[in-house]
């Protein structure tokens, strides 16, 4: 429990003129034996969270939406984590919110952001070709006008928690207190949020949170303790057959939604490993070398992330170095 300037206000709303409202929320949304529990992470522990809750939990899917959109729009620095277990839908809801930012812009006659990603695999169809890249190194700044926002769809891939010494950390580190005066914002999704670099743990000011294994959850660390709040670990998706179910971490809001797939979603693209062009391969053994990693370590990585065989002497060929006993290791 964090106390907060406005912690005292929140309870007096929530014990005088949210009360009422307070209890429907309860009756509504929580089995008899829980109300007790849920009620003290509310009222004692998290009152900013816990008024919020109340005030717009009868607030409709779209009215939700709506709000998540704007403020994602309009925050001028933001980093947001998409969190979930493994085929949870964490792409596809990205992608949808996505759709609906340049579907909503567009109505508006504003700018849309120029969306680029991150060691991706697939392209999205609101990507261009040229914005697919693998590095920070090489993420176009934006302008007031034109946003960057940053696409990553294994985040925990390019600046791991172990490696905090790597080329790709090191820039995240340098960079991340610089979006807002770059203008961009940054989308990473993670099976695993343990495994990401703290500093991104730490940059996150929106998450977004799909079914997470509860023995994941219950492992002391990160997964417990540091990327939500105990309210909102009521309200996490339960039911790992419902991919649609997302909770919203934002501005002290939390929101529980149905997401659904984008409308050009297919089984075909959701299987990342199919028909990878060789182009991108070989970008991607490109960055991995300038990063340091030996002619070994990039088989092993161009294995795991494209399901890709190539030997020493492929890789060597193309790099343009010699094959020496020393490049394998």
């Amino acid at each position: 429990m964090v106390e907060t300037k406005t912690s005292s206000s929140n309870r007096a709303w929530l014990e005088g003129l949210g009360y009422l409202k307070l209890m429907r929320y309860l009756r509504r949304y929580h089995k008899k034996e829980d109300r007790d529990t849920v009620f003290n992470l509310i009222y004692e522990q998290y009152p900013d969270e816990g008024r919020k809750l109340v005030e717009n939990f009868d607030l409709t899917n779209k009215n939700k939406f709506n709000m998540f959109l704007d403020w994602i729009i309009n925050s001028p620095a933001l980093v947001c984590g998409i969190y979930g277990d493994e085929r949870m839908g964490k792409d596809a809801s990205v992608c949808y919110i996505f759709d609906e930012v340049i579907k909503l812009l567009n109505l508006q006659g504003l700018r849309l952001p120029r969306i680029v990603t991150l060691g991706n695999i697939r392209k999205p169809p609101f990507v261009k070709e040229e914005d697919m890249y693998f590095s920070f190194q090489n993420i176009p700044t934006g302008t007031k006008d034109n946003e960057i926002w940053i696409y990553c769809s294994e985040i925990e891939l390019v600046i791991p928690a172990r490696e905090g010494s790597s080329q790709e950390n090191k820039l995240f580190n340098q960079l991340h207190g610089t979006f807002a005066q770059n203008h961009q914002k940054l989308f990473g999704c993670a099976k695993l949020a343990a495994k990401i670099d703290i500093n991104f743990i730490r940059a996150c000011n929106c998450k977004i949170f799909k079914f997470i294994s509860p023995e994941k959850l219950n492992i002391e660390g990160v997964e417990r303790d540091q990327i939500l709040s105990g309210l909102g670990r009521w309200l996490l998706p339960s039911n790992n057959q419902d991919q649609s179910k997302v909770l919203l971490a934002f501005n002290n809001q939390l929101f529980t939604m149905d997401f659904p797939l984008p409308d050009w979603w297919s089984d075909d693209y959701s299987e990342q490993f199919r028909d990878i062009p060789i182009e991108k391969i070989w970008e991607y053994v490109e960055v991995q070398f300038s990063n340091g990693l030996t002619v070994s370590e990039i088989i092993t990585a161009v294995k795991q992330k494209f399901r890709q065989n190539l030997t020493a002497v492929n890789i060597c060929n193309h790099l343009g170095i010699k094959l020496t006993l020393r490049s394998r290791m």
